[in-house]
């Protein structure tokens, strides 16, 4: 039997910062490739370093013309596509994972996001940075917050192709940027380590609403120490 491991208040009243991407470069980087920007704002949401790491596992996009992506999606079923501590989450029942995109601004090529889970997770905030072209995109910012005690800063990179059914291969990636030090028994996960979750069947679909419906489901996106 799968593990049900709940999703805790670690980011109850968590503070959202966002910080911008851009350049001149429409190259499209997707599918694992080397990541280059000559917009230097991009590493001041997460290190150059990291972003080569994460293109290994997921498709980032490059460029100054993204799609509108404004709407509400849900990544169901979600998958652990990769974690680099190696642990493959085959034992969890991940969270149904529902997305909002609003107020996308195509002169500062910023969108507003809204996260939501079928287990109780929230997170709004205004000023993310969208990159991309033609109908390929991704978005960064930071997100700050609390687990166990421990302070924490971590990068959120969601990416995907916008498709007039929906998003085609929606994909979330987070990495530890900065925390705390251990206060108790439990931790979380050290600077440097990051997660992959895509859609298993290659589609988010669009959806009314942005709430979480139905029972709760478990799994744990955040940065608790599972393995």
């Amino acid at each position: 039997m799968k593990k049900n491991l709940l999703l805790l208040a670690m980011l109850f009243g968590a503070m959202f910062t966002f910080t911008a991407c851009g350049g001149d470069d429409d190259d499209d980087n997707g599918g694992g490739g080397g990541t280059t920007y000559e917009d230097t704002r991009i590493t001041n949401v997460i290190p150059d370093k990291y972003i080569q790491q994460l293109a290994k596992h997921m498709s980032i996009y490059d460029g100054v013309t993204p799609p509108t992506v404004e709407g509400r999606f849900v990544m169901t079923p979600t998958k652990l596509v990769y974690d680099s501590k190696g642990w493959d989450g085959s034992d969890v029942n991940w969270a149904d994972n529902y997305f909002e995109f609003y107020n996308q601004s195509s002169s500062n090529k910023t969108v507003s996001v809204k996260q939501t889970t079928d287990n109780g997770y929230s997170g709004n905030g205004t000023g993310a940075y969208i990159c991309g072209k033609d109908n390929n995109f991704t978005i960064y910012f930071n997100e700050t917050g609390v687990s166990y005690g421990i302070n924490f800063k971590q990068a959120v990179i969601i990416s995907g192709v916008k498709t007039s059914s929906g998003i085609r291969n929606l994909t979330k990636a987070f990495i530890m940027l900065e925390r705390g030090e251990k206060t108790g028994d439990n931790d979380i996960m050290k600077v440097g380590e990051y997660r992959i979750f895509t859609d298993e069947d290659g589609m988010s679909d669009p959806v009314e609403s942005s709430a979480a419906k139905g029972a709760a489901v478990t799994g744990q996106f955040f940065p608790m120490n599972i393995k």
